[in-house]
């Protein structure tokens, strides 16, 4: 089993837009391959690179080499208006991907233990996980590795 050893998670940059859209594609591309639909391919470079702009966008590195990207939220969004329960100290993980030659090596479980502290390092108290209902595979994922109670 490979391990992150010496990889560190950071905000990503204008520089980082077309490695990290090619990450996501070929996530994308295997995920469809699998009849999950997960994200729209090929990525929206322009809207990813807003994101990157906003500070949303992060990814995990060993050396020059992306080995996964994930995006942050700190703001209610994608659960109903009228859900009272978003405390300011929560974020919305989304879009988190793992390289495709990463997959099936324990890699996706340490990046995630790795990205909670990361976050909880940065204050965030609570993370909720986005994740399209359809895909089982993620679900499962999230339910092995954190409470996952899905919407």
């Amino acid at each position: 089993m490979e391990r992150a050893a010496g990889y560190e998670i950071f905000q990503a940059r204008d520089s980082d837009l077309h490695r990290i859209a090619d990450l996501l594609d070929g996530v994308s591309s295997f995920l469809l391959e699998k009849g999950i639909p997960q994200w729209r391919s090929p990525t929206d470079r322009a809207v990813l690179l807003d994101e990157i702009r906003a500070g949303e966008v992060h990814a995990v590195r060993r050396g020059d080499r992306i080995l996964a990207t994930f995006s942050i939220r700190r703001r209610k969004y994608y659960w109903p208006p009228d859900e009272t329960d978003f405390r300011d100290g929560a974020v919305y993980l989304y879009r988190f991907a793992l390289g495709k030659k990463w997959f099936g090596k324990g890699l996706g479980s340490e990046v995630l233990e790795r990205i909670e502290e990361f976050l909880f390092d940065q204050g965030v108290e609570e993370i909720r996980l986005d994740c399209w209902a359809g895909n089982e595979i993620l679900r499962a994922f999230y339910s092995e590795e954190w409470i996952y109670l899905p919407r």
